[in-house]
């Protein structure tokens, strides 16, 4: 039987095997079909973050005058007079604002008694977000000291460090933290896939396009504890595309272009939300496997606090820190999205440690509907 010359135009598949029994197709016609493209997506699903603190043992580098005072240090420091009085008025040590305020809930209320351990070190990780040498105030930021990188040359923003890395529970063994890299792989609210498309060469790639999505799907673990890269995760539809933006490849390691804003669907400690960032920039090493990275840019301090003062206080003993000194501040040392009016910034800058592994990124069809989602268990 003989087959149409252009049964096969557009495509090259088994093009060489059959080429024999097709009559009449001349070797001009099978030199014309285009050879297939040999652009990959790399498909990721992060597994972990954890806060981007530079840090040294015992903290001595850092944090030379030791870390951060607590919330019930705080109340104790008081007049007895003073938390009496509060006591009977309010009850739990929780409301010691002057009218019984949440020290939580309402951070702002209340001035604490003992002095804030602000980070001392000169080595950070993040990025230069400001485009400064000096850290001066710009028309978007606010003036501030900048760390040197601790992994690599040149200066960066990473103010959120400074007001963090000397709380106990916020440092890489601390409670607040170990919470998160258990909570954050458990729950879907943090399922965040990324989608590396048009690459040519993993190792070197000079273009690139790179999406943030919300994901749906379990993060299954081996027996030892690594998680199982190969799987599919599929993309939530239901939630906005996070970001989207162009990127390179070189010795391996993605750079994105900085997105102006990214919002992060979010939940810890039994609270969710978002986390906008501002000009968002990311890194990430590729592995064969998997991936690790830094994230960083400027976290909204609304959102931020948001997440805190909606949770219960008992998190805040759990991790040894103080809201109304953490929250002055990040007030303080915040440093970017500069409002032009006020002159206040309203951003911190901060940086995450990444680590994902790799995915297979399913797309639903775009009439899947939020119907068809719940009847399917998702």
């Amino acid at each position: 039987m003989k087959l149409p010359c252009g049964a096969w135009a557009g495509s090259t598949f088994l093009l060489v095997s059959i080429s024999a029994l097709v009559v009449g197709c001349t070797t001009t016609e099978v030199s014309q079909v285009r050879p297939a493209s040999t652009e990959k997506i790399i498909g990721l699903v992060w597994t972990l973050e954890r806060p981007g603190h530079w840090e040294t043992p015992n903290a001595l580098v850092e944090c030379p005058d030791g870390l951060q005072h607590t919330e019930k240090d705080n109340y104790y420091a008081m007049e007895k007079s003073v938390r009496e009085d509060l006591g009977n008025k309010f009850g739990h040590r929780w409301f010691r604002g002057p009218n019984g305020e949440n020290s939580s809930a309402v951070p702002w209320a209340i001035k604490d008694v003992l002095p804030f351990k602000e980070v001392q070190s000169e080595v950070s990780f993040g990025f230069d977000l400001d485009g400064t040498q000096d850290g001066r105030q710009t028309p978007l930021t606010c003036g501030h000291q900048k760390f040197r990188d601790a992994a690599g040359d040149g200066l960066v923003d990473n103010q959120l460090y400074r007001v963090m890395g000397c709380t106990k529970g916020w440092r890489s063994t601390g409670a607040a933290a170990g919470y998160r890299m258990m909570e954050f792989p458990h729950y879907p609210q943090n399922r965040i896939l990324i989608e590396i498309s048009k690459v040519n060469d993993e190792m070197n790639d000079d273009l690139v396009e790179v999406v943030f999505y919300k994901g749906m799907d379990p993060l299954p673990k081996t027996a030892d504890g690594q998680f199982l890269p190969g799987l599919s995760q599929r993309v939530d539809t239901r939630n906005p595309v996070i970001a989207r933006t162009s990127g390179s490849i070189a010795e391996g390691v993605l750079s994105i272009e900085p997105v102006d804003l990214a919002t992060f669907p979010y939940r810890w400690n039994t609270r969710t939300g978002t986390r906008d960032w501002y000009d968002m920039h990311f890194t990430l090493k590729l592995t064969d496997d998997g991936a690790v990275g830094l994230l960083g840019g400027y976290q909204d301090l609304e959102n931020y606090w948001l997440m805190y003062r909606r949770g219960l206080a008992v998190s805040v003993d759990n991790s040894a820190w103080s809201p109304p000194s953490m929250y002055a501040a990040t007030v303080r040392l915040a440093d970017g999205h500069r409002d032009p009016v006020t002159g206040q910034c309203t951003a911190i800058s901060s940086a995450l440690k990444v680590e994902a592994v790799r995915a297979f990124i399913v797309h639903p069809p775009e009439s899947f509907n939020a119907a068809q989602f719940a009847l399917r268990g998702y």
